[in-house]
């Protein structure tokens, strides 16, 4: 995968004539970026080939986010078509590296020694695997116990225990309080906590503004996208919806507050277009992508 990537950047490059790469040149070299990416500098740029700005562009961006400034700043100095074919064919390599994970069969849950000779699961360990997955099922979030980056947040430890106790009515011929409700206190919904927003820049709206077809809720979606790094995204999928209802994690009030001030100055918000925004986040949250945010031009 990295070689097809590097080998489609270079190729890429090296379609645009010698001026436009002198001006892509310079256009890299005080690209804004932020932390913790700095910008090349331009003496790693002047007077080399499009194979050696390419591993400096690998180098300094790493290769989940170089291609993507690639395309932007081809997309800056008016290549637009070169910067469109480039975003094409790096999605289409993206979506033929889902396929062959799709493929890839998933090791087994349970460890080869405690399979017996006859390559059975003994039984006890299957009632404890079952138990396991069926508890992890309603009370336990796996986020993989890996490691956070500084950007990412810490996911908060569920603290609160459901109460699955109901109300008995007797049939004493007393009339239910709370016009037939139960008395039992609903559960306070959990939101995630603040995370650290993607920077949103007069370039990001104009081309989510070429790319949210009028419709409020796309562009809600691409706020989503763009504000949210990929990686959290990942860890959110399932577990996380836009209000937290259902018992699940709401997304972060920053995150959301961010999301709906933007709509509003492009959008008059009605209740309508309200429902749309949260069905839509839902909807991205319930189906995971597997292969990163698009990158848009």
């Amino acid at each position: 995968m990295q070689g097809t990537i590097t080998d489609i950047l270079i190729q890429a490059l090296e379609n645009i004539n010698e001026e436009s790469l002198k001006s892509f040149k310079r256009k890299l070299s005080s690209f804004n970026v932020q932390p913790p990416y700095k910008k090349i500098p331009r003496s790693k740029l002047d007077e080399k080939s499009a194979r050696d700005v390419v591993d400096s562009i690998i180098s300094y961006y790493t290769l989940k986010d170089g291609p993507r400034i690639t395309v932007k700043v081809l997309r800056d100095i008016n290549e637009r078509q070169v910067s469109r074919d480039l975003q094409e064919s790096i999605q289409r390599e993206s979506a033929k590296k889902a396929k062959v994970e799709e493929k890839t069969p998933r090791k087994s849950l349970v460890p080869d020694k405690l399979r017996d000779a006859t390559n059975r699961i003994p039984s006890h360990t299957q009632r404890r695997q079952h138990h396991r997955q069926e508890y992890g099922k309603e009370n336990v979030l796996d986020f993989n116990n890996s490691s956070q980056s500084s950007d990412e947040y810490s996911h908060p430890k569920t603290t609160q225990t459901r109460n699955v106790r109901k109300s008995l009515n007797m049939n004493t011929g007393q009339k239910p309080k709370n016009n037939g409700r139960s008395s039992t206190p609903r559960q306070s919904r959990r939101r995630l906590p603040s995370i650290k927003l993607a920077e949103l820049t007069d370039t990001d709206i104009e081309i989510m503004s070429e790319n949210h077809e009028g419709k409020v809720h796309r562009f809600a979606c691409l706020l989503f996208k763009h504000f949210v790094p990929f990686r959290t995204y990942q860890k959110w999928t399932k577990n996380t919806n836009f209000d937290g209802c259902g018992g699940k994690y709401a997304i972060p009030d920053n995150l959301q507050n961010a999301i709906i001030k933007e709509v509003r100055k492009f959008f008059s918000l009605k209740q309508k277009d309200k429902r749309q925004i949260k069905t839509a986040i839902n909807e991205l949250l319930r189906k995971p992508r597997l292969s990163g945010w698009p990158t848009l031009i």
